[in-house]
């Protein structure tokens, strides 16, 4: 089963090769999906738990490495919660 789901993944991420390059847009894949699915979903206080769930990780550290970093804006704006 396993063999079936990386030939999936690698079948997909050439076909999404193929449209980024007629597009002139930089390479991408499924793997740079996920984590933009993640970190925008993070970004919107959705709770931890289900995006874990929705990318199949039974481990929480796995999902909090894929959480983009946040912008200078949004860091002075939680820390000015504090005071």
């Amino acid at each position: 089963m396993k063999l079936k789901i990386f030939d999936i993944i690698r079948l997909t991420n050439r076909q999404i090769k193929f449209v980024t390059k007629a597009l002139g847009l930089p390479d991408i894949s499924t793997y740079n999906a996920r984590h933009s699915y993640a970190t925008i979903l993070a970004k919107l206080k959705v709770p931890e738990s289900y995006i874990a769930e929705s990318l199949g990780h039974a481990n929480r550290t796995i999902t909090q490495g894929y959480f983009g970093s946040y912008s200078k804006e949004e860091r002075i704006q939680y820390n000015s919660m504090l005071l």
